[in-house]
This record gives structure tokens, C-alpha cells and sequence, in this order.
């Protein structure tokens, strides 16, 4: 058996004295290489928003609805303009699983696929709110957190639920709730592929 060394120019790897090969790889991002390969690589981004209070506002809602393959979390991201009058104030957000789906105030989602020369759509029910009351109606008192955390003023991507993966009918709930009213939205980059083993 003979080993190329990667450059895609057909050269054998190289054995220097100490009897190490040199090889040369680039690395990706997972949800990079499978946009490219499967297409299946997707962002849900929910619209920006003026808080009606100070009360937690269920925001984004993400279930899916895939039967073959697992759904990822690749990224989130925050963003909070720091309340309307002070600009500095902050925001807690939390997620939640095991939640049912919303009943009311919210809207239909559609989702970008990233690859943007493919058709391919997510198998996944996505609900964001419409703007109007304390967030979407969605009953939260059986729902088990995932993650708590405080968002300042601005944009911040987070990695607290990097990794996170969501078998079939699985659903995730993002709220938020802010110390002072103000503007906010989510960014997430989500992906479907099997389950690494």
C-alpha cells in the first residue's frame, strides 16, 4: 500500500529520518462540509422585535421533524439592543426541552438553507414570535432547562448549546427576558446529519 501526502498532485508521502510521514490536511467546520456535501445546513433567524414588558417572552421554537437524521445545533446568536431608553441594560435567556408546541402569537417559520445554489428544505417546525403580547403562548411548567445565561447589549454568539442534538420530534423553546424593553432577535445555524459514532 502506498499513501499520498494530500496535496492533490499525486506525490507519495514523505518518511524524514525519524521515521515521521508529512501529510498535509485542511479542516472544516462540520456544518461547512456538510453544506457542501449534503446541502443540509440551514439558518433560522427570527425578526427583530420591541419587548411589550419585562416578563419572559417565549421567542423561537425548533422541533425536528426528521425521522432519519439527527438535527444539530451549530451556533446561536443574541442579539440586544440594551433596553430603549439606557442602551446598557441586560437580558436573560433561557432554553428549554421538552416543551409542546405554541398555541398562539406566533408565526410560521421558513428556513435559509446555507448551501445557496440548493433547493433542500429542513424537515423541522420552526415558530417565532409575532410581536404581539408576552411572547408565544406556550406552556412552560413541564419544560426542563438547557441553559440560563445574561446577554449585555449587542450581539453575542454563544457556544452554550454547541453540540446540542435533537433526535426526531425533540424541541427546543428560547426565551427571553429583558431587564428594561428594548429590541431584540435570534440567529441560529442548525444541521442535520446521522448520529456520529
Amino acid at each position: 500500500m502506498q499513501i499520498q501526502d494530500g496535496s492533490g498532485k499525486g506525490y507519495w508521502a514523505k518518511v524524514d529520518s525519524y521515521n515521521r510521514v508529512h501529510t498535509y490536511s485542511t479542516t472544516i467546520k462540520e456544518i461547512s462540509d456538510v453544506s457542501t456535501r449534503n446541502e443540509n445546513a440551514f439558518s433560522v433567524t427570527t425578526d427583530l422585535y420591541t419587548f411589550n414588558s419585562t416578563n419572559e417572552h417565549p421567542w423561537l421554537y425548533i422541533k425536528n421533524t426528521n425521522a432519519n437524521l439527527m438535527l444539530y445545533i451549530s451556533s446561536i446568536i443574541y442579539s440586544y439592543n440594551g433596553g430603549d431608553t439606557n442602551h446598557n441594560r441586560t437580558m436573560t435567556k433561557r432554553v428549554y426541552r421538552d416543551v409542546p408546541s405554541p398555541t398562539d402569537r406566533y408565526n410560521d417559520y421558513c428556513q435559509a438553507n446555507l448551501n445557496v445554489g440548493s433547493n433542500n428544505t429542513a424537515l423541522l417546525t420552526a415558530y417565532s414570535w409575532n410581536g404581539n403580547g408576552d411572547g408565544m403562548e406556550v406552556d412552560i411548567s413541564n419544560a426542563n432547562y438547557v441553559s440560563t445565561s445574561v446577554v449585555q447589549q449587542g450581539s453575542l454568539t454563544l457556544g452554550d448549546l454547541e453540540g446540542v442534538v435533537l433526535p426526531y420530534n425533540s424541541a427546543l423553546l428560547f426565551t427571553y427576558e429583558p431587564e428594561e424593553i428594548g429590541k431584540a432577535t435570534i440567529s441560529t445555524k442548525i444541521y442535520y446529519n446521522h448520529l456520529r459514532t
